[in-house]
């Protein structure tokens, strides 16, 4: 990593905070957007369903009235019947009409209160919608800080020869994973532009199949056409309208043949069709006017022959477009979504690690500074390595900005890019936890600038850039970590020691 890259991350490291922090608190938009799209579903169907029960109670009311209007003519044309007879029937009607009343009551009531329901629903619904757009826009904006900050490629190898230089040995291993995703991910996305660039192909293959099936079918009938203007003439000849039509035939034959050959040139996967011509005959090369009649029955022939020809070059056609777009089908819905969950896992995983290698440079930087005053000094009383860092603001151990589905990218693609780890013996038992006075202590000359400190093995038995589970390394440390990467936090902390002790010995 080069210095322009440090200053790049400490000049937007606000930028970088408050991307961070907006993705998280934007991060359960998306969910409960689709939560609340299935609840506003629903709530319309109800609403629905009691407006179409207000609607029904209207009908059911005014056939009622006109029921009570009949019984009332009824009653008037038969007042023979006795007055405490009709009381009973009086009686239910007023009972009937009174639970009608009420029922008509509940259902406006529920109605209003379905309607504000859903109003409600509907405005939280767009609040989530705005901030579902809101959470792509910061994306794309933290995206784009992220190839501003690592626009530049990392070196491959890295020199202790200064104290500032601390930020750089302990990025290396973390940068030669940057290289291995960003790899992937153009390997990736060259894969997606592949499977896109052959759905076009295919598509415009599937227009210009059609245009020619259509030439054909025109070509056909103008042929069908000829030949009955010729079967209806006395003189068996050509007249006016067949030889035009012949004409036409030619032509449109032309442009089939010319369609066929641009989906051969864009889409190699279309099969080359037989020869589709109508004057290319000797019989027919200027021949409209037939005086014998063997002549005319074999251009008749000839006639019927090419339009049998030009039949079945067009029901080949029409398989061809069937294949093409099964083949269409089967590219755009299987290979075009995979191709796209790959670009977006490393896109996610890239951008997780570039979020992961800016906290930890930060980190460092406070360490340092907290290093370097005079009234500050690492603790010398127990092993650096038990010594957890200041965990990143606003980096909680639960929460990620970044979506972390599993992993599509191939391990065996990863293992033979990342850079080979020297032979070394095998390592000892892990460190155990003692008191300050029996502390451990790693022997490096400070400040060696021809010595190499990534091929030195640490006192822990692993090097820097190899998987270290020492039992000494608190858990919230390693959980900070993305899971494609560890680094030896004891030789870390002892070679920034080692270093400050040297500065202050030569100072």
């Amino acid at each position: 990593m080069s210095t322009p890259t440090i200053q790049r991350i400490q000049d937007h490291a606000e930028d970088h905070h408050r991307l961070i922090k907006s993705i998280r608190e934007l991060k359960s938009a998306p969910d409960e957007l689709e939560r609340q799209s299935g609840y506003v579903e629903d709530l319309l169907k109800h609403l629905k369903a009691a407006r179409d029960s207000i609607s029904g109670t209207k009908r059911r009311k005014e056939s009622e009235e006109g029921a009570t209007i009949a019984a009332k003519a009824k009653r008037l044309i038969f007042r023979k019947y006795p007055k405490e007879r009709e009381s009973p029937n009086n009686e239910s009607e007023e009972r009937d009409l009174l639970d009608n009343l009420e029922s008509q009551l509940r259902d406006q009531h529920n109605l209003k209160v379905l309607e504000t329901m859903t109003e409600e629903a509907i405005c939280i619904k767009d609040t989530l919608c705005s901030k579902t757009e809101e959470l792509t826009v910061t994306r794309e904006k933290l995206y784009m800080l992220y190839e501003e900050i690592f626009a530049e490629p990392t070196p491959g190898q890295y020199l202790l020869r200064r104290t500032a230089d601390i930020v750089t040995y302990t990025s290396l291993a973390e940068f030669s994973h940057h290289d291995v995703l960003r790899e992937c991910l153009n390997l990736a996305q060259d894969s997606y532009d592949n499977v896109q660039s052959q759905i076009l192909r295919t598509l415009e293959a599937l227009n210009t199949l059609v245009k020619a099936e259509e030439k054909l079918e025109d070509c056909v009938r103008k042929i069908e056409s000829a030949l009955s203007a010729c079967c209806g003439s006395g003189l068996r000849f050509f007249n006016e309208q067949g030889r035009e039509d012949l004409e036409t035939a030619s032509a449109l034959a032309v442009e089939a043949h010319t369609f066929l050959h641009e989906t051969r040139a864009v889409c190699p996967d279309v099969p080359a069709f037989g020869p589709i011509s109508v004057k290319d005959h000797p019989l027919l090369h200027e021949n409209y006017l037939f005086s014998d009649a063997s002549v005319y029955e074999q251009s008749s022939d000839t006639m019927c022959h090419i339009k049998v020809l030009l039949t079945g070059i067009k029901e080949a056609i029409r398989d061809e477009y069937q294949s093409a777009a099964q083949r269409y089908d089967r590219t755009n819905s299987l290979r075009s979504s995979i191709s796209k969950e790959i670009v977006a896992q490393c896109h996610s995983d890239l951008a997780c690690h570039r979020s992961y290698i800016i906290e930890q440079v930060l980190t460092l930087n406070e360490l340092l500074a907290d290093s370097s005053s005079p009234n500050s000094c690492l603790p010398t009383s127990s092993p650096p390595g038990l010594v957890s860092p200041p965990a990143p603001p606003g980096l909680e151990e639960d929460s990620s900005p970044f979506d972390d589905p599993p992993s599509l990218i191939s391990p065996s693609l990863l293992a033979s890019s990342l850079p080979p780890t020297p032979p070394m013996s095998p390592p000892p038992p892990p460190p155990r936890r003692q008191p300050p006075s029996d502390s451990p202590s790693v022997q490096l000359s400070p400040l060696s600038a021809n010595v190499d400190p990534m091929s030195q093995p640490s006192q822990c038995g692993c090097s820097p850039s190899s998987l270290c589970h020492s039992a000494d390394l608190d858990s919230d440390d390693m959980s900070m970590r993305p899971p494609s990467y560890h680094t030896c936090e004891y030789y870390r902390r002892s070679i920034i020691q080692n270093i400050h002790e040297g500065v202050q010995a030569e100072c």
